[in-house]
């Protein structure tokens, strides 16, 4: 059983269900060191980046099973992102996990914001169903 650090799309409730299925577990808040999060320049989607004195939060998903992690890899691998290992802070202290890095040469453009993400898929969900 893996621990997987989330800190962008998969922070909602709704895609992580999707995406992890049945056997996904609920997310604890959690926070990274040294790590910021930030849109990909140019993208539509978030970018995790090293930044000294920084901490990017997210969720942390505890043992997270095989069929769980395929999934995921699945998702995430579609934006060139592979696990890496990393030591989390959650709620009981530090914590070994794995996190989804960018592949090189994705820079970061503007601040993450998981609410305007949200709110833009659900626009988009609302107008491909609606018409």
């Amino acid at each position: 059983m893996t621990h997987v650090f989330l800190f962008g799309t998969l922070c909602w409730p709704d895609l992580l269900d999707l995406v992890g299925g049945a056997s996904c577990r609920a997310g604890e808040e959690a926070e990274l060191p040294g790590y910021h999060v930030t849109w990909a320049k140019g993208q539509p989607f978030p970018a995790i980046h090293p930044k000294a004195g920084c901490q990017a939060r997210g969720i942390l998903l505890r043992g997270c099973d095989g069929q769980v992690l395929a999934r995921m890899d699945h998702y995430e691998s579609g934006f060139g992102y592979k696990l890496h290992p990393v030591t989390v802070m959650a709620a009981g202290g530090s914590v070994q996990a794995q996190v989804y890095l960018p592949p090189d040469g994705l820079e970061p453009g503007p601040e993450w914001s998981i609410s305007k993400f949200i709110s833009i898929e659900s626009k988009s969900l609302q107008t491909m169903y609606n018409n």
